[in-house]
């Protein structure tokens, strides 16, 4: 199914997308303070394209011609955001003390 034609840029007015945002910039804010220890820049490097990724998925769902499409690339969206929150847990957990990350 076509999905009608809309607001080429309207992902823009969407909650979920301003979020994506948010967190993108607040994460490349946490990361830029990490110790730069290869494995952590390694480290760092990955949760910010897990943020970018996050917020680039709802575009490009946006500009696919169907709703499936739309709704796969949310799907890649929030399995983005699900490797991100899993990066912060592994921090909280301690998992990178010894490398100087607290």
């Amino acid at each position: 199914m076509i999905k009608p034609p809309r607001n080429t840029y309207g992902y823009r007015n969407l909650l979920v997308y301003k979020k994506a945002e948010e967190l993108q910039l607040a994460l490349a804010d946490f990361v830029k303070n990490f110790p730069k220890e290869k494995t952590l820049a390694a480290l760092a490097d990955q949760m910010e394209r897990s943020a970018r990724s996050a917020k680039q998925n709802i575009i490009e769902g946006w500009k696919r011609n169907s709703t499936s499409e739309y709704y796969q690339f949310l799907g890649y969206a929030v399995a983005s955001n699900a490797e991100l929150e899993a990066d912060c847990m592994d921090i909280c957990k301690g998992l990178y003390e010894s490398k100087g990350l607290k």
